[in-house]
């Protein structure tokens, strides 16, 4: 009983709030093949692995990790041994593929609309790409986050986990790491591929993300270029191998305190730790002597450690970010919730600093937005490039977006500020 509700508590207060496909998760969680023998405590090491890191770097996704990996270690303790598949399962379950996502998303776009112009000459219809619009027959599709598929990936893998869970289950043998790595490297690349034909009939059809179309395409594309693939290569590979159909039961075995007193203290201890996260650090205070001040504008703090400065022509955003592997707030996301659509994105060179350029749309209005990561001293568009500069020197980055009714205005307005 007790198990029961600090499973509810943690489930609630940890995991909920990082991964919001994890109620699913839980549904498809008891395919996975466990077994009766002895009990294992290797799990241990692996939470309070995760606990650490997350008190040290103060990031919620790893106590998620800690509490999931919790629960193997309860089912292993009292229940028998899991499976590889259920290590893998937390992963794919988890905000990873958000993650990378969010932090490639503008190369990602900008790349993905090149390639699909080129594919379309390649078949002989004239296209080309500005940015993240592809034009093709004079008509112009933007290719934005719903067009990238960041949900059929985690589609992908939850739709061949549970395909692997049931072979398991089916043959009463665990899959090596081997054939497992195979499956999954290969779903990867196949949902590169599905996406990539997705995207091809999105732009050749004109779908855009409202028609519900655009959503149908992307479930087929997971069914016929990825879980059918799949199905029909694990069949094959299969095809001598005796399947065992009864159901295996697995039952309780006697407890001793052992079992309790270890899984007990690993449980109180990730508890305790997690009690060790901060729930939001003022970066405002912080950083504050990165903070800007900006001759002429008005300035005004805003909620998520946002500063905003403004006058009746220019618009200025700067971002505090928590860490350098902190997920940069995307300009997309805030005018996208103003409903603006961000259109036109395209790298530039302003006094020999690159920049992201960005044309704004909202009914028969038009803005027109530049943004980068900036420490004061230098400026870049490389993920990688500013992450590294600033766990280097430790010196802050933060993100900054200026936007201008005109384009003439907010290229002046940056030459200006580049020259300071």
């Amino acid at each position: 009983m007790l198990w029961g509700i600090l499973g509810i508590y943690a489930y609630f207060n940890q995991i909920l709030l990082v991964s919001n496909i994890s109620i699913v998760v839980l549904c498809i969680a008891p395919l996975g093949l466990t077994t009766q023998t002895k009990t294992s405590y290797r799990y241990a090491p692996i939470v309070i692995f995760f606990a650490i890191l997350g008190v040290i770097l103060q990031v919620r996704t790893f106590f998620y990790f800690a509490w999931v990996f919790t629960g193997i270690l309860w089912i292993e303790t009292f229940l028998g041994k899991t499976s590889k598949l259920w290590f893998l399962l937390p992963f794919i379950a988890s905000p990873v593929f958000d993650y990378l996502f969010s932090v490639w998303s503008f190369p990602l776009k900008i790349g993905i609309s090149e390639v699909t112009a080129i594919a379309f000459n390649n078949l002989g219809l004239k296209a080309f790409a500005e940015g993240n619009v592809v034009i093709l027959r004079g008509k112009h599709f933007t290719v934005d986050d719903a067009c990238m598929g960041l949900k059929l990936f985690s589609l992908a893998y939850l739709f061949s986990w549970i395909l692997l869970a049931l072979i398991e289950k089916k043959l009463q043998k665990e899959l090596s790491w081997v054939f497992l790595s195979s499956i999954f490297i290969g779903v990867f690349f196949l949902n590169i591929f599905a996406n990539f034909v997705r995207i091809l009939l999105l732009v050749f059809f004109q779908i855009p993300p409202e028609n519900s179309l655009h959503e149908w395409i992307g479930i087929a594309s997971v069914l016929v270029y990825i879980i059918l693939p799949i199905g029909i290569f694990i069949k094959w590979f299969f095809r001598k191998e005796k399947l065992v159909y009864q159901e295996f039961i697995n039952k309780f075995s006697a407890t001793s305190r052992k079992q309790y007193v270890v899984f007990g203290g690993v449980f109180l201890i990730v508890l305790l730790m997690s009690f060790l996260l901060k729930r939001h650090e003022n970066i405002l205070i912080k950083h504050q002597n990165i903070v800007l001040q900006i001759p002429l504008l008005q300035k005004k703090e805003l909620p998520n450690d946002i500063i905003q400065f403004n006058n009746d022509k220019i618009l200025v955003y700067q971002k505090l970010l928590k860490n350098f592997y902190s997920i940069e707030h995307s300009p997309l996301i805030c005018w996208k919730g103003s409903g603006y659509t961000f259109e036109q994105v395209k790298k530039s060179k302003i006094n020999n600093t690159e920049i992201w350029l960005g044309v704004l749309r909202k009914d028969n209005s038009q803005l027109y937005t530049a943004w980068w990561m900036d420490n004061g001293e230098k400026q870049s568009i490389h993920l990688w490039d500013w992450r590294w500069q600033w766990l280097k020197t430790g010196k802050p980055y933060y993100l900054l977006n200026i936007t201008a009714n005109n384009e003439k205005e907010l290229i002046g307005f940056i030459e200006k500020w580049m020259k300071k």
